[in-house]
């Protein structure tokens, strides 16, 4: 007789997200109905990896892209607990769910002030040991940090992330050691992994930078989330200049995919930053780095006006897991083929700083010089203009940069300029 501890991993977990999603404890339209539902199913989901509390079927699957197999994390129920307590209190019961979130946000504080602390030190070696972290990576002596907080936002050696096609601006790079999502579109990743009932980018990108929300709601959309083991410094991931950066206070839920994938708006209302970053290759990219449960602060150590190339660091997160959401501009970037595949399957794509992600897509205007040499050229950002219309003695070419030569693949349009 087959039993579940006999069947794979991938089978359970569709099984039971098959039938959570079948689950009808309110019949009705009606708001409060609606939230009732939610909650109800939510309890059920936990009941559910409670009840079949094998490591087969409580780990989070990811998809690493180093060896192409299965890397599997256990994910204890008193961790899946913690991640949707805040949804089971309705949003009309304002005074409690206040009084919850009050409590997660003095609760991260006091963990981050305990990991300040001196004797703090005293768990590195075990949190190394249980994670098996590779020390021959770390810029520092183990023995000089003072306090565990000071282990985890820890340097790496240069050479432990090295850039894929370091002379190819083109080619785009991960921001992070991470478990990546990577969408087409903003709608892609509403429908398939973001399930916050009001998540949208104008609410993301704050006050400051709202009106430039319509630029990125028909985008590709890059979602890069550090688990507590991982280097918890970001990295540009485009060459660029830094623009003017803004700070938005929330709240500190958890990151975690169950939370992620419930109504509750997570990147929406925790504490973030906005890190606009100006690439002559990809446009205006927003990087939105967003704090979350554990996490004390959001550190960026660069400043508007500083360029930076393609991984070097700008900033880094303190105790706790954390995410940065990357949003670009409709058309400038096309994706590597594994992470879309992955993401359309709702996994994550193991990554790491300097690893190629996708490519960027632009148009380009060329100044034709002496014998039709091109003597300069500038990215034009209207798509429709790459059919061959010449404007002002301009000669339009289309192209991007690709592939292992790293040379840039453009296709010259041979049209004669006019009066």
């Amino acid at each position: 007789m087959i039993g579940w501890h006999d069947l794979k991993p991938a089978y359970i977990v569709d099984a039971v997200r098959d039938l959570v999603k079948r689950l009808i404890v309110v019949r009705g339209d009606d708001a409060s109905s609606r939230e009732v539902q939610t909650n109800a199913t939510l309890n059920f989901s936990v009941h559910l990896r409670a009840t079949f509390a094998s490591p087969k079927v409580l780990e989070q699957h990811h998809l690493t892209r180093e060896a192409f197999d299965w890397a599997h994390r256990e994910c204890p129920p008193s961790k899946v607990l913690n991640i949707p307590i805040l949804n089971f209190v309705p949003t009309q019961q304002a005074k409690r769910r206040r009084a919850l979130i009050r409590a997660v946000e003095s609760l991260s504080i006091k963990q981050g002030l305990t990991y300040d602390a001196p004797q703090s030190a005293a768990d590195i070696p075990g949190f190394i040991e249980l994670d098996n972290l590779k020390v021959d990576e770390i810029s520092n002596l183990l023995d000089s940090f003072k306090a565990f907080n000071e282990f985890f936002y820890r340097k790496l050696k240069k050479s432990a992330r090295p850039i894929e096609q370091p002379d190819n601006p083109y080619r785009l790079v991960s921001a992070a050691d991470c478990r990546m999502m990577a969408f087409e579109t903003v709608s892609d990743a509403a429908c398939l992994w973001i399930k916050g009932c009001e998540f949208t980018v104008a609410r993301l990108l704050g006050d400051v930078y709202r009106a430039e929300a319509d630029k990125y709601t028909g985008g590709a959309l890059a979602i890069f989330r550090l688990a507590p083991q991982d280097y918890h410094h970001f990295h540009s991931p485009v060459d660029d200049t830094i623009g003017p950066m803004t700070y938005i206070d929330g709240e500190y839920y958890t990151v975690n995919p169950q939370a992620i994938r419930t109504a509750l708006d997570v990147y929406g209302e925790n504490v973030h930053k906005i890190v606009p970053i100006d690439s002559p290759q990809f446009g205006r990219v927003m990087a939105v780095c967003i704090g979350a449960m554990m996490v004390g602060s959001i550190e960026t150590t660069v400043n508007e006006g500083d360029f930076v190339k393609r991984g070097d660091e700008f900033g880094y997160f303190a105790f706790g897991g954390s995410t940065i959401v990357i949003l670009f501009e409709k058309g400038a970037v096309k994706w590597d083929e594994d992470p879309i595949i992955n993401g359309k399957a709702s996994l994550e794509t193991l990554v790491r700083v300097g690893m190629g992600i996708g490519t960027g897509r632009m148009i380009f205007a060329i100044n034709p010089g002496p014998e039709g040499e091109a003597q300069s050229f500038k990215a034009v950002r209207d798509p429709a203009i790459a059919k061959g219309v010449v404007l002002f003695g301009c000669v339009l070419v289309c192209g991007h940069a690709s592939g292992a030569q790293e040379t840039y693949l453009f296709k010259f349009i041979p049209i004669a300029v006019g009066h």
